[in-house]
């Protein structure tokens, strides 16, 4: 029998023409002679099977479309080329969220969380979520992973805002102190940051009046907040603290009852300022360089100048009770030497009584009156002659020695210039006039 890898014709035996030939043993023809695996005839000779080909009994046959021989040479059978998986004996275009390799004719699921197209080759290609950061692994040839960004709930942490095998970044950080910033969105996974400038808070309006201040602050993770700024009732209330950019109009109630000492009155606030006691006014006429009052009360009335209560000093009275503003006037008038004053100030009428031998006439509205010798009636001529000796009483007060009155007795110096009166007195009076008007030594 003819041995293996020959072949033997009338009783001779052939080598095979090609060492990369083999033959069953017994081979009887030149036929029987085929290249081993992976090789094809190429009529002279055994040659390597050529890329994307596949040789079987010297017959070299081309991969069909979408299949290869992974790039090699002598391949027994052909594989689907990358980006293909073999289905129904038929290769494919590889899945979305899959890769196919081409070093097998299955298809590979991209890892937890990863997104591929269509036709992807490579678990590289294998593209992280938005929001999720890539983690490889230290061995190369592992899977890489697919990891959630962390963010907390104040809004800092880390964020991936694309699709890709990039790491997670650091969240960005308004700064409303640094850059005049706050979080218009707050960092999410898949997102990061977006700042937007502070509100400013419109002070004034075009008009001038106050409009609104600032009630918050800008801060990172919040909006200035504004508010209108309170509005004063000014009739009842001033400004204490003035509307700015920080701070709210502050009003409070006018004390309309300050305590105020006597002769002051408690007024004039503004809307500025709040009410304060002031001197009151008095439109009296002054008597021989002296005021005939003393204030015995403050302001009977809330900003009224002329409010404060009087009491008339001695032998006075009020010129008109209803408005002490006017002040006092003297009862010393008229016949003075006729009269006995009675010390009464808490009237508001002149008081007094006649000298005997004389009578008490009273003016039309009773609060002023004179004595006259008793056959005098109360007449306008009378009180014209009470007048001119009023004017000499004036007079001769300006030469009186000032000694004080005794008790029960009335200043005789009113008529000491007044010839009629002087010669009604009697001797004694008559004697104490005159000597009041000798020439001081």
């Amino acid at each position: 029998m003819c041995t293996e890898n020959d072949f033997c014709v009338d009783s001779l035996r052939f080598n095979c023409s090609d060492e990369l030939m083999e033959a069953l043993p017994g081979s009887g023809f030149t036929e029987n002679c085929t290249c081993i695996e992976t090789y094809y005839n190429n009529g002279s000779r055994c040659e390597l099977c050529s890329v994307n080909h596949t040789c079987a009994s010297c017959v070299r046959t081309a991969c069909v479309a979408n299949e290869w021989s992974n790039g090699r040479r002598g391949a027994q059978h052909c594989l689907c080329e990358p980006g293909f998986f073999r289905r129904d004996g038929l290769c494919e275009l590889c899945s979305e969220n899959h890769f196919c390799t081409g070093r097998d004719d299955e298809r590979h699921e991209c890892p937890h969380n990863s997104v591929s197209a269509a036709g992807t080759s490579a678990f590289p290609e294998c593209r992280c979520l938005a929001g999720h950061g890539v983690e490889y692994s230290p061995n190369a040839s592992a899977f890489h992973a697919c990891r959630a960004c962390a963010v907390r709930e104040d809004g800092r942490g880390q964020f991936k805002d694309s699709v890709g095998n990039a790491p997670c970044e650091d969240c960005g950080v308004c700064e409303p102190l640094v850059q005049h910033t706050t979080t218009a969105v707050h960092c999410a996974a898949a997102s990061n940051a977006v700042c937007e400038a502070c509100r400013q808070c419109q002070h004034v309006n075009v008009s001038g009046s106050d409009v609104d201040y600032q009630s918050t602050p800008c801060q990172t993770f919040s909006q200035t907040v504004c508010a209108s700024c309170r509005v004063c009732n000014f009739t009842l209330e001033w400004q204490s603290v003035p509307c700015q950019e920080t701070v709210d109009r502050e009003c409070e109630l006018v004390d309309f009852s300050t305590p105020c000492a006597p002769g002051s009155y408690c007024g004039n606030h503004t809307r500025t300022k709040n009410s304060e006691c002031l001197p009151c006014r008095y439109e009296d006429t002054v008597y021989q360089g002296s005021h005939l009052h003393e204030t015995v009360t403050s302001g009977q009335t809330y900003d009224d100048a002329l409010s404060c209560q009087v009491r008339c000093l001695p032998f006075s009275r009020l010129r008109d009770p209803a408005r002490h503003w006017l002040g006092c006037v003297t009862c010393e008038m008229g016949n003075v030497l006729y009269k006995h004053l009675i010390q009464d100030t808490s009237s508001r009428t002149c008081n007094f009584s006649c000298t005997h031998g004389h009578a008490e006439t009273r003016s039309a509205d009773g609060v002023d009156g004179d004595c006259a010798p008793g056959f005098l009636q109360s007449s306008s001529a009378y009180f014209a002659h009470g007048e001119r000796d009023q004017r000499a009483a004036r007079a001769a007060r300006g030469r009186c020695l000032q000694r004080r009155r005794r008790p029960g007795r009335v200043p005789l110096l009113a008529v000491a210039h007044d010839a009629r009166a002087l010669r009604r007195l009697g001797g004694r009076d008559r004697a104490h006039v005159l000597r009041a008007r000798a020439p001081a030594r």
